[in-house]
Parts: structure tokens; C-alpha cells; sequence
């Protein structure tokens, strides 16, 4: 509801001036907000302690995979699904990438999952 209540006016206010630009400023924002406040809400209810240095590994690789979307689109386009699907394709693989870089998820994590999606899918890695 929080998120609502922000995104809404913000993304109003912003579309009118920035276009869809206006409304992605706005989504971000919003969601950056109610990051912050699930941070506090955790922690206060569930007593969730984890750190701030996690949370701004979080924003870090966040930013950066703002950054290389931003060129990637700039360079490559994305007037067509072939390059839309290697964006999306490049940037998932960037941000287990960086994820694996910054420490926020470790080796053996990355090989629970792929066990895990093999054994759903039946797909060989």
C-alpha cells in the first residue's frame, strides 16, 4: 500500500515531464523506499539483523546493473526480440556475476540452484 501511495503521484508527477523515463524514475524510487522500509520492518519485527554493508552490496550491484543496461540498450537497441532476449539474457548473467563478485551469494549457493533446476527440469548442466 506504501508503494502505491508513493508511485502513483511520483510517477504522475514524473511522466509529465520525463515521458517513460519519468515513470521508471518513479517505479525505482518507490521500490528503493519500500526496500528501506522492509529493511526497518524486519528488523524491528522479526529482529533481522543482517547489516547495512549487505544491504549496500545490494545497491552497488543494483547500480551497476542499472549502468549496463542503460549502455547495453544505448549500444545494442532493443527494437527487436532477438536483441531484447541477449539483454536480458547478458544481464542475468552479469548479475549472478557480481553477485558471486561482491559476496552476496557464494559458490555452493549457485550449485544448490542448478541442482535444483535440474532436478524440476530434467535439464543437464
Amino acid at each position: 500500500l506504501l508503494g502505491v501511495l508513493i508511485q502513483i503521484p511520483l510517477c504522475y508527477l514524473l511522466i509529465m515531464k520525463y515521458s517513460i523515463l519519468g515513470a521508471a524514475i518513479g517505479t525505482t524510487i518507490a521500490s528503493f523506499v519500500i526496500m528501506i522500509v522492509g529493511i526497518i520492518f524486519l528488523n524491528i519485527r522479526f529482529q533481522v539483523k543482517l547489516g547495512w554493508p549487505i544491504y549496500l552490496k545490494y545497491i552497488f550491484v543494483g547500480l551497476l546493473m542499472y549502468l549496463f543496461e542503460l549502455e547495453f540498450v544505448n549500444i545494442i537497441g532493443s527494437n527487436n526480440i532477438i536483441k531484447l532476449s541477449t539483454g536480458i539474457l547478458s544481464a542475468i548473467i552479469l548479475y549472478i556475476i557480481m553477485m558471486l563478485l561482491v559476496g552476496i551469494i557464494k559458490k555452493q549457493d549457485l550449485k544448490l540452484i542448478l541442482l535444483s533446476i535440474q532436478s524440476k527440469t530434467h535439464f543437464k548442466f
